[in-house]
């Protein structure tokens, strides 16, 4: 019986277990190539995620202190309650007064000053869909939301 065991582990792998061997690394190649395809996809959401989150904090960062030292809100040329929105602030009393305006061009946040374009407020590569301002006010103060 030993003899047998012998001469047959010098004979080498058998073709079946060669089968085995080269479908266990088949499969395993594949999780592996499955698994790198679902993190880039998932990287890509994750940064994608954040460029918008980065957007969306500049924008309100500059409208939140442009708001802040307003004197009053134009509610003349101001468009509440519906997209796409337009927020103008006053600064100032007359006749010095400033006017900042906030309006959506196509689907960029865009501000002007004085009626001179200023810019954009998000990068070029994200997209503002909505823009919506809703004004409340009371017999002391405004407020926008």
């Amino acid at each position: 019986m030993t003899n047998y065991l012998q001469k047959r582990n010098k004979r080498g792998v058998v073709l079946i277990e060669a089968v085995v061997y080269v479908t266990i690394l088949g499969l395993t190649i594949v999780a592996a190539v499955y698994a790198l395809i679902s993190l880039t996809r998932s990287y890509g959401l994750i940064r994608s995620t954040e460029r918008v989150h980065d957007a969306a904090l500049t924008s309100l960062d500059r409208m939140l202190f442009e708001i802040r030292e307003a004197d009053e809100v134009d509610t003349t040329n101001s468009v509440f309650d519906s997209h796409p929105g337009t927020l103008v602030v006053l600064q100032g009393v007359s006749p010095s007064q400033t006017s900042v305006e906030f309006y959506l061009d196509g689907t960029t946040l865009k501000v002007r000053e004085d009626g001179v374009e200023q810019g954009a407020l998000v990068a070029s590569t994200t997209r503002v869909t909505n823009f919506v301002v809703s004004h409340y006010a009371s017999s002391t103060s405004d407020m926008i939301n």
